[in-house]
């Protein structure tokens, strides 16, 4: 399994552990903040501009680690290319005064949005986890769903 890691921040690098103790492989980060494309690069990640040439890795998901404010915007970008996509943002997913605009792009969207909470008692992470030790991964994560408040 693998995926495409947008932002490289703090909860980025959380991410990249704990996923990486289930066996996910992170393909590349999308990162626009030149120093942070440079740490990126040099933890010998491939670092990405362009939404379109991710989705030519085909990532099996891609994971947000981004403000929220700027969730939305991302979240756009990627189910206009991809509107099967899986996706994985932090808990919120956006701000009150953007509901209305998720709304709007989500109508159509046949992928998987699943919103993460804090580590410490994700349901997300013992999915993943679980589904990886019991199930062919691949049917099994895309039958499943999961949104947590």
């Amino acid at each position: 399994m693998n995926c495409v890691r947008i932002g490289y921040g703090e909860v980025a690098n959380l991410h990249e552990k704990k996923l990486k103790e289930l066996g996910v492989e992170t393909l590349g980060i999308i990162e626009t903040n030149p120093t942070k494309c440079k740490l990126a690069k040099s933890h010998g990640f491939h670092v990405f501009s362009d939404y379109e040439e991710v989705l030519k890795l085909n990532p099996f998901f891609w994971d947000i680690c981004t403000d929220t404010s700027s969730h939305v915007e991302i979240i756009e970008k990627i189910v206009q290319l991809s509107p099967k996509a899986n996706i994985l943002v932090e808990k919120p997913v956006c701000s009150c005064y953007q509901l209305n605009r998720l709304q709007e792009i989500l109508i159509g969207f046949k992928g998987k949005l699943s919103i993460n909470e804090n580590y410490q008692c994700s349901e997300i992470t013992k999915a993943i986890n679980k589904l990886i030790h019991q199930y062919d991964i691949k049917s099994a994560i895309s039958s499943y769903y999961l949104m947590s408040e």
